[in-house]
């Protein structure tokens, strides 16, 4: 399972080196992209589905983009109240943990 926010509209570097570093430990597995930021993540989660896709990994059809409200991001206090702002994408999440699941299982 990969989360990771949406920085200029993609990932951070810090994941492709974790990515890159772990390949082989990773190849043919299943995975899914869950991704977050002030529009949800979904460049981020379409580049790092393609990045994953050339390392041999199946990510799963649903990838959550978790989206954090305006005044969130423009507060910057540094804390989240999980539960709260992504109460909403709950369902999207059970959904993709069992695909996820069910991918582990195969």
């Amino acid at each position: 399972m990969f989360v990771t926010p949406q920085y200029n509209w993609g990932y951070p570097a810090a994941l492709k080196n974790a990515i890159d570093h772990l390949y082989r430990e990773w190849a043919d597995k299943p995975a899914v992209i869950v991704s977050y930021g002030g529009h949800g993540g979904g460049k981020c989660g379409a580049q790092l589905r393609e990045v994953l896709a050339g390392l041999k990994l199946r990510t799963v059809a649903t990838c959550p983009e978790l989206t954090l409200p305006r005044t969130l991001i423009e507060a910057n206090t540094g804390e989240i109240d999980a539960i709260e702002v992504f109460a909403t994408h709950v369902d999207t999440v059970r959904e993709a943990l069992a695909e996820l699941a069910t991918a582990l299982a195969a």
